[in-house]
């Protein structure tokens, strides 16, 4: 290949070389506009709501338990049945109305005190003067395994309480629409037990996001 078959760029006839670089630049600013645009990717996250059920936990003179549970069942009040066996079943439903319940349990020959709390309270512990310090029978009182659709059940062995002593049962509760979350912390006592003085504690019960616990 020679200067004769490519010619130099002085060679070119005059206004050539202005015209190739008007045609060059003509073709890079059409590839531009025909580009596809440059779109920011968007994540998407998506949440799936979760039902959490605590186990029981021995916590010196009284037991703490949690339940969440969500169902249709549109009974309107709380319950207490004895089985063939002696046990007594209770079903949480709805909170409030505590004294039917503690009623029911006296019925039943049950001496025992029945409140009902907002998440994040308990009762003050002034309310009585002769706490039991020793851990209770693990099966006093448990909580009944369930699926998510039903209420909170819980089992009462009432033989195991030993005489002359007092059950108190605080629940905390918390409801939405069909779905209901229960803590509980039994205490027993050989004096009388006072009402209840809420105090704040370190229970969480909320029926929305599935959480109950303290």
């Amino acid at each position: 290949m020679t200067e004769h078959v490519v010619p130099q760029e002085r060679d070119l006839p005059a206004g050539r070389l202005s015209g190739l670089k008007e045609d060059l630049m003509a073709h890079i600013e059409h590839d531009l506009e025909t580009e596809p645009a440059v779109v920011p990717a968007v994540t998407h996250r998506r949440w799936r709501r979760i039902g959490l059920t605590a186990a029981g936990l021995a916590i010196g003179f009284g037991l703490a338990t949690s339940f969440v549970a969500g169902g249709n069942d549109t009974a309107g009040a709380n319950t207490a049945e004895r089985t063939a066996d002696g046990a007594i079943v209770i079903t949480i439903r709805e909170g409030k109305n505590p004294e039917d319940l503690e009623r029911r349990l006296n019925d039943l020959g049950v001496p025992a005190v029945v409140d009902f709390l907002e998440s994040g309270f308990g009762c003050d512990r002034a309310r009585s003067t002769g706490w039991v310090q020793d851990p209770a029978p693990e099966a006093l009182f448990t909580s009944a395994p369930t699926s998510l659709d039903e209420d909170p059940h819980y089992v009462l062995q009432p033989d195991l309480l030993p005489p002359g002593q007092t059950m108190a049962l605080e629940f905390q509760i918390d409801e939405h629409g069909d779905d209901i979350a229960a803590n509980y912390t039994m205490s027993r006592s050989t004096a009388p037990v006072g009402d209840c003085d809420p105090v704040p504690n370190d229970s969480i019960v909320d029926a929305e996001t599935g959480v109950a616990g303290g």
